[in-house]
């Protein structure tokens, strides 16, 4: 009787981690961890120098990449990208010195 009982949880639990989408859960944990890579729109607009319309509007424009948020519908500005955008900008600014 205890190895049927053994049994019929071994296989119960089977049943459970067969649902379980392991490799989703492992996604939205990577996805987690790199949430530090993201400035919320206030933040990415301090970060530039700039107001938060003009941010949106460039989003809207296509000017710059913009993420939401998966919980909260955030825009989100990735930290990389106005780093990237601050650095042509001051390319920008040498050429026309020259």
């Amino acid at each position: 009787m205890d190895r049927y009982n053994s049994l019929i949880k071994f296989i119960g639990l089977a049943n459970v981690y067969k649902t379980l989408d392991i490799a989703g859960l492992k996604s939205k944990m990577h996805k987690m961890d790199n949430i530090q890579k993201y400035l919320r729109i206030k933040e990415a607009a301090e970060f530039l120098g700039i107001s938060q319309g003009t941010l949106r509007n460039w989003g809207k424009d296509g000017k710059i990449a913009t993420y939401r948020h998966p919980i909260n519908g955030y825009r989100l500005y990735k930290k990389a990208d106005l780093e990237a955008l601050l650095i042509e900008i001051a390319k920008s600014a040498k050429r026309k010195k020259s």
